[in-house]
């Protein structure tokens, strides 16, 4: 497979920045922190069309079926944040390889702190949890948590039928 690794790498690295204060706007996690990294990009000079494909690399991330259909460097965005947070397809993964990183990256508390990450997310903008995993986390870790499913959104709409 043929794709930029420049490109994965600033997708990769920045593909979280939506849960940070400085960058937690009013849109999903994703899109935030995808704004915020083409801004950073071009403001120091990469060029639109890859700032552009960094936009989607991260927008695109947790969105399975969508990702992996697109560009490389996109699909390979998503499988790696899927295999950090879930585990998926790490069986394509060399054994090895895996001691390796977490030697040199290990996990501490990982999993609790992503769900602490997530949960704050959906205290900020409850309204980005409609119709995603977010929703999963509201109603584990926030108290009081409230989402209309999509069954009650359709079946409100303003149609008679």
């Amino acid at each position: 497979m043929k794709y930029d690794r420049e490109v994965v790498y600033f997708a990769s690295l920045m593909h979280d920045l939506g849960f940070t204060k400085e960058y937690c706007a009013d849109q999903c996690f994703e899109v935030d922190g995808a704004d915020a990294a083409k801004q950073f990009l071009v403001a120091h000079g990469y060029s639109d069309a890859k700032a552009e494909l960094v936009w989607d690399g991260i927008a695109l991330h947790s969105s399975g079926g969508i990702a992996d259909r697109k560009a490389p460097e996109i699909a390979l965005v998503y499988f790696g944040a899927h295999v950090d947070v879930f585990g998926l397809n790490i069986d394509e993964i060399s054994p090895a390889l895996i001691d390796d990183t977490l030697a040199l990256y290990p996990r501490l508390g990982m999993k609790a702190a992503f769900q602490e990450a997530l949960a704050e997310v959906v205290r900020k903008k409850p309204h980005t949890a409609i119709g995603t995993g977010l929703r999963d986390v509201g109603y584990r870790h926030v108290h009081g948590f409230s989402c209309p499913d999509i069954c009650g959104m359709i079946d409100a709409a303003p149609f008679e039928s």
